[in-house]
């Protein structure tokens, strides 16, 4: 498998889950109280996995009713192409994934990422983390309050913060 493929994905799913916790969403909720907003999460936990496959076939039988996350790739049908399309995720396989994000928008986005930028110390940490800071094309102004800790990041441009995004429009 891919080792540059499956750190791009598992930093996608990383960043989604920073952001969406951090903005404490309104959704529907599982036991633990999160739900992971990447259609094709069909049984609304935190991940995709192989439950959520299951429950697409049931629900393509008729034996379940379809969540808000079911139609992975929004086509307004649940049928065998989301099925595939999380058989592609699960496999960290190149995909077009749609995601609501933190500002509670629905946006779709190719996969892997071609590199990211961060407006909280959390997502830089974790660039670190999974050495892909060769991808990191901005990181919040918090990092160049610490450049030991964030040493690999110091060369990024400033993207502000969460409060105070500083992006070029």
């Amino acid at each position: 498998m891919n080792v540059n493929l499956k750190a791009g994905m598992a930093t996608v799913l990383i960043l989604l889950a920073s952001s969406i916790a951090w903005a404490a969403l309104p959704c529907d909720e599982n036991e633990d109280g999160f739900t992971l907003q990447i259609f094709g999460n069909a049984n609304m936990d935190e991940q995709i996995d192989e439950f959520d496959r299951d429950l697409l076939k049931e629900i393509i039988a008729g034996s379940k009713e379809p969540t808000d996350l079911s139609d992975a790739n929004r086509d307004g049908k649940i049928d065998s192409s989301d099925i595939d399309l999380v058989d592609r995720l699960l496999k960290y396989e190149p995909a077009s994934i749609t995601i609501i994000d933190s500002a509670n928008r629905t946006v779709s986005m190719d996969i892997p990422v071609e590199s990211f930028a961060g407006l909280h110390t959390s997502p830089c940490r974790e660039f670190m983390m999974l050495g892909i800071e060769d991808r990191v094309v901005g990181v919040t102004s918090y990092v160049f309050d610490d450049p030991e800790l964030y040493s690999r990041l110091m060369n990024k441009t400033d993207t502000g913060t969460i409060y105070e995004p500083n992006f070029p429009l």
